[in-house]
């Protein structure tokens, strides 16, 4: 197993199986899509440098964020949150990635999850470059303290803004009025959102915040897609208001 290098599991197992992943392995990828609660793993891994997490527990993302310091691409979706947190994981301390530019985050569904707090409130990215929000038709998309501190955190690094999935939003919740500090940012792509929350972004674009009258002065492309069969909860089709023609011909003559 020396040899081993990367790790792809895409599985559904019982809540009391435990995936046990070989310690002899020099393993830098791992990709894992299941809802298994239990990990058994050699922390701390220098040699894992790439997450991709897929409806794991919380605290067990906790657990490998804290094991992996050597990360430069970690990506975590739909994490399940539950009531009762693993009190055995417990981030006492700063988590820093000084070499991590690619971090893709979705939000937990249970709004009180201590544990997705504790995360967000601890971990640091002065290397980042690319943020993805991901939704995926979650509807807890408060903007509670820990959010608002972690995006307000992003560094001025940042380049590239993803949204992915985005159903439901408050004008109080557009997460772009907390990451206006980011000057640098040159591109913004959406995926998969709400007209909505496309009309948010663009109004945001075209008229500032409450910070600034100009957003992302170095902005040089946006993109918006949806996949050919595309559906949205609303009518099942994807139709943009006349609000947002409006805004990209005013954005387009500036």
């Amino acid at each position: 197993m020396s040899q081993l290098t990367g790790l792809h599991i895409v599985d559904h197992l019982h809540d009391d199986e435990c995936l046990l992943l070989p310690k002899a392995a020099n393993i830098s990828r791992i990709h894992l899509a299941s809802l298994f609660r239990h990990l058994e793993f050699e922390f701390p891994a220098p040699s894992i440098t790439h997450l991709d997490l897929i409806g794991l527990p919380i605290s067990l993302v906790a657990k490998l964020l804290l094991g992996c310091p050597n990360l430069v691409e970690f990506r975590c979706r739909v994490p399940t949150c539950f009531r009762t947190q693993d009190l055995s994981i417990v981030v006492s301390s700063p988590l820093i990635f000084n070499h991590l530019p690619t971090f893709a985050w979705s939000m937990c569904p249970v709004s009180s999850s201590n544990m997705e707090k504790e995360v967000l409130g601890s971990i640091h990215l002065p290397a980042l470059t690319t943020f993805h929000w991901y939704s995926l038709g979650a509807t807890n998309m408060e903007m509670d303290y820990s959010r608002v501190a972690f995006l307000s955190r992003l560094p001025k690094s940042l380049e590239t803004l993803q949204f992915s999935g985005i159903y439901t939003i408050r004008s109080t919740d557009n997460p772009l009025q907390y990451v206006w500090h980011a000057t640098n940012v040159t591109e913004i792509q959406i995926f998969s959102c709400t007209p909505v929350f496309v009309q948010y972004v663009l109004s945001s674009l075209s008229q500032g915040t409450d910070h600034d009258s100009t957003l992302f002065p170095h902005l040089t492309r946006i993109s918006i897609e949806y996949s050919f069969e595309e559906r949205l909860p609303q009518n099942g089709l994807v139709q943009f208001s006349l609000e947002i023609g409006i805004i990209l011909a005013q954005m387009l003559r500036s």
